[in-house]
């Protein structure tokens, strides 16, 4: 995993302008007061510990702004988005494939602009077990783009039982594993 690269900003001033009343002496005048987009800084990459297909990103800024992180192979493909207006930033991003580099883009806004930090991040390997879908479906032109949650248990003989623990897996639209969980290192048992 490396965390690299640099900050970029953009915003501009606002200009308000003030002038005399018509019965007044007085000229007019001009009130500029600049507003300033967020700074970032202290941006970091750290891999879920939890999952292989997952990181966090955080960065803090120095005013109150939102938290977004695009991500892709070959550009900033997605993006996970919190409106709420933190100093503190931390997502969670999801969505990734196994073993493949990532670019990210952390991007803070409020009214007077944007703040971003970029750097990479590479997923690791699928837990041994983690079952890889495949698609059974001819024609996928009335599916809708999206993410399938699958609750997969191991099957034996004699039902829902088996030596590997339970799995809940998302995939993507080609089958591809985007999320997991692994729910111990024991088998489930139902208890039904």
């Amino acid at each position: 995993m490396t965390a690299s690269g640099g900050m970029t900003a953009s915003g501009g001033m606002t200009a308000s302008e003030g002038g005399a009343s018509a019965n007044s002496n007085a000229g007019a005048s001009a009130t500029i007061t600049a507003a300033n987009p967020p700074v970032v800084s202290g941006f970091f990459v750290e891999p879920n510990p939890t999952n292989t297909l997952s990181c966090f990103v955080s960065w803090t800024t120095d005013v109150a702004s939102s938290s977004e992180v695009q991500f892709g192979v070959d550009g900033y493909q997605f993006h996970i988005v919190q409106q709420e207006s933190v100093t503190a930033h931390r997502v969670l991003v999801i969505g990734m494939h196994a073993e493949t580099a990532y670019r990210l883009k952390a991007v803070s806004s409020d009214a007077a602009g944007a703040a971003s930090a970029e750097g990479t991040f590479t997923t690791g390997a699928l837990p041994a077990g983690l079952p890889v879908a495949t698609e059974t479906v001819a024609d996928t032109s009335g599916a809708q783009n999206g993410w399938t949650w699958v609750n997969v248990m191991p099957a034996a003989a004699g039902g829902f039982t088996g030596t590997e623990p339970g799995i809940m897996v998302m995939y993507d639209m080609q089958g591809q594993p985007v999320w997991y969980f692994v729910n111990g290192t024991t088998p489930d048992e139902r208890g039904d």
